[in-house]
């Protein structure tokens, strides 16, 4: 979730988001004390006031360097709101 909002914040530079889904989110493998957890966040689409993240969550296994498994990935959906909690509109981003 936090990869994701962090994802959507970059994307459209609009700095205030809500999850509202979390679409199928799948365990592939478990995460062991001691792994190190990468997240991997790409914009699959964006809407006038919602942006869907799909999350890709890799860890690299304790005590055996090099070793890296997929371990989850959702796809979870941000609705962009003001600071009354109300929607807004995605402004496009400017390069």
């Amino acid at each position: 979730d936090v990869a994701g909002g962090v994802e959507a914040i970059r994307y459209t530079r609009h700095n205030r988001f809500v999850t509202v889904a979390m679409k199928e989110v799948i365990f592939h493998e478990p995460v062991f004390i001691g792994d190190l957890v990468s997240f991997y966040a790409k914009t699959l689409k964006v809407g006038n006031t919602s942006i869907t993240i799909h999350v890709d969550v890799e860890a690299e296994r304790f005590g055996t360097p090099g070793v890296v498994v997929k371990v989850t990935e959702a796809e979870v959906i941000f609705v962009a709101i003001d600071e009354y909690q109300e929607k807004v509109v995605i402004e496009k981003k400017e390069n």
